[in-house]
């Protein structure tokens, strides 16, 4: 949690060992205020005095269970159910119930519970927030309608020949149109748009086609209180030249006698209320992508702690391998002495039948084979152990890649480390060239920029059926260097190049893609103050180029700062 509140938690098990450890874990972490209950009845009484920000349940408990719980909460606080041998058709129930998570007991998940309690807090009382914003959106367009019903609106009436009866002063001041302008005319489109076309009474009046309504009005619909009426909406021109999101009623007006005597529209401004809608609706959306890039985020993390925890086994075989290799080259240095000793002083004194059988033997051993072979061989595996010892690097630095710490650091050794990490998607599918100048170290998130040329290479790769290339190159453009990998694959057509960088947007095929690596890859950029930019050909290939700031501005709002934008 990113603030120092106290969270307080009901943990209700009637198994003493589990309760206690949840709660060992739990009380561990601080901020948390814990209260246990073995029982339903218990449980509701500590709900009545202890007011809990969470509950964790048993799925079965003596006197009942989860599913009774929920029903009694009835969405009111947060519950996560626990069980020690779940189903999917289990889970499946519990949420539609009303959960919010499903857990399986195990030793990890009890170690996990802080993180987890953490985090069904702070999405409960996110989604709190939004639905009290949609409920206050709610209030307000009530408030907005009823006020509405009392006040002036605007309205304006029209004969059967279209000629202007009225034309209230709402109605003016709306739309910034006089009555004097057009009372007794036909000009009453004016106000809504350019170029003459019916308006809504118009249509009414003629009895227009549905083709003709659904072509003017596309936002359209008949009203359920009067028969004869017609219901659109849409943004116009408002008086002081400013779009206005409006939404217009109009109804014929009949006579005693039934005939059509005139023909009614009453227009209301509803932007306020269509900013909000659309806000709330960005905010949703924002929220879902924050909330999937965070597990990303949570998942890369867990990567990242795997491939330190393996480089970290590596690196110690690969230290004694390496140390006994350099003794086995001295140990071997000191035998072909030996040897050499042996070929000379000492075969002198033996007599020829000796000297003869030793000669035969060391052909048969085919001992000058190996001694010539043996040097290229011990060269040949500590070729090998450094070459394991710099992916062992490699994975440490790419472990790294959620630190949160500015460093200086050079771009190409990033770019090394990522082609070594990505080669064996690589290796099979292109030929890898390089074109590096020499750049000066940059201010950056060395993991994550290694992420980044990880994601672009791999994509690169993918890209590619059958044999290609890639090519990476690095430049200096005054304070700015540039990394492109371009590659010879299938290429991205036009539509799609204006929504690769598009949370969850993929033209891989289900199960290879989950549409984040380029949004991930953009909002690293955008949080390095730089630019992506694609240019591609169906058929062809795509070229990638990244624009970094040698130097980041500390205070971008306050300086020149740069607005990342993908660009075809």
């Amino acid at each position: 949690m990113n603030d120092n509140t106290t969270i307080q938690i009901l943990i209700v098990e009637d198994e003493p060992a589990h309760a206690e450890m949840i709660s060992f874990h739990l009380e561990r972490a601080g901020n948390m205020d814990i209260r246990l209950a073995a029982r339903l009845d218990t449980c509701l009484e500590a709900v009545a005095s202890f007011a809990p920000d969470i509950i964790l349940v048993d799925l079965h408990l003596p006197d009942g269970g989860a599913i009774d719980l929920l029903s009694k909460m009835d969405g009111k606080i947060p519950i996560i159910t626990m069980t020690s041998r779940g189903s999917e058709e289990q889970a499946v129930e519990i949420l539609k119930a009303g959960a919010l998570d499903y857990l399986t007991k195990s030793p990890e998940t009890f170690a996990s519970m802080p993180r987890i309690v953490e985090r069904a807090v702070r999405e409960w009382r996110l989604q709190r927030k939004i639905y009290q914003a949609n409920e206050n959106i709610h209030a307000q367009k009530a408030l907005v309608e009823a006020l509405l019903q009392n006040t002036a609106t605007p309205v304006f009436v029209v004969d059967p020949q279209h000629q202007v009866l009225i034309w209230n002063r709402a109605c003016a001041e709306l739309t910034g149109v006089k009555a004097a302008d057009v009372v007794g005319t036909d000009r009453h489109w004016t106000a809504f748009y350019e170029h003459k076309r019916p308006c809504l009474v118009d249509l009414l009046l003629d009895g227009g086609p549905p083709e003709q309504i659904i072509e003017l009005y596309p936002q359209h619909s008949r009203s359920k209180l009067l028969e004869e009426s017609l219901q659109a909406e849409g943004w116009r021109s408002g008086a002081d030249g400013q779009p206005v999101y409006l939404t217009f009623n109009a109804a014929l007006v009949r006579g005693t006698d039934g005939t059509v005597i005139a023909a009614i529209e009453t227009l209301q401004d509803i932007t306020a209320r269509k900013k909000m809608e659309e806000e709330l609706e960005q905010a949703n959306r924002e929220l879902k992508q924050a909330h999937v890039q965070q597990l990303q985020s949570e998942k890369m993390a867990s990567i990242g702690q795997l491939a330190a925890g393996v480089a970290h086994e590596i690196n110690n075989p690969i230290g004694f391998v390496t140390s006994n290799l350099g003794s086995l080259e001295k140990y071997v240095t000191k035998l072909n002495e030996f040897i050499t000793f042996l070929s000379s002083d000492f075969m002198d004194n033996l007599d020829p039948e000796q000297r003869e059988q030793i000669a035969l033997r060391r052909k048969q051993l085919k001992i000058d084979l190996v001694l010539e072979d043996i040097g290229d061989l011990l060269t040949e595996s500590r070729d090998g152990v450094e070459r394991v010892g710099k992916i062992v690097r490699d994975l440490k630095g790419f472990s790294r890649a959620d630190e949160a710490e500015l460093k200086l650091a050079n771009v190409e050794e990033c770019l090394e480390s990522a082609i070594n990490i990505a080669w064996n998607e690589i290796k099979y599918k292109a030929t890898l060239t390089r074109d590096f100048a020499e750049l000066p170290v940059i201010l950056c998130y060395p993991g994550q920029l290694s992420q980044v040329f990880v994601n672009m290479l791999v994509n690169a790769a993918q890209a590619i059926d059958g044999q290609g290339t890639i090519d990476v190159t690095t430049w200096q453009e005054g304070d700015h260097v540039l990394i492109r990998i371009n590659d010879s694959g299938c290429g991205i057509s036009k539509e799609n190049c204006q929504r690769i960088f598009d949370p969850f947007f993929t033209t891989k095929e289900v199960g290879k893609g989950t549409g984040l690596g380029l949004s991930i890859t953009y909002d690293i950029i955008k949080k390095h103050q730089g630019e992506i930019h694609v240019a591609s050909l169906e058929g062809e290939g795509t070229s990638f180029t990244i624009k970094l700031p040698v130097q980041m501005n500390p205070n971008p709002e306050q300086g020149h700062g740069y607005d990342p934008q993908p660009l075809t």
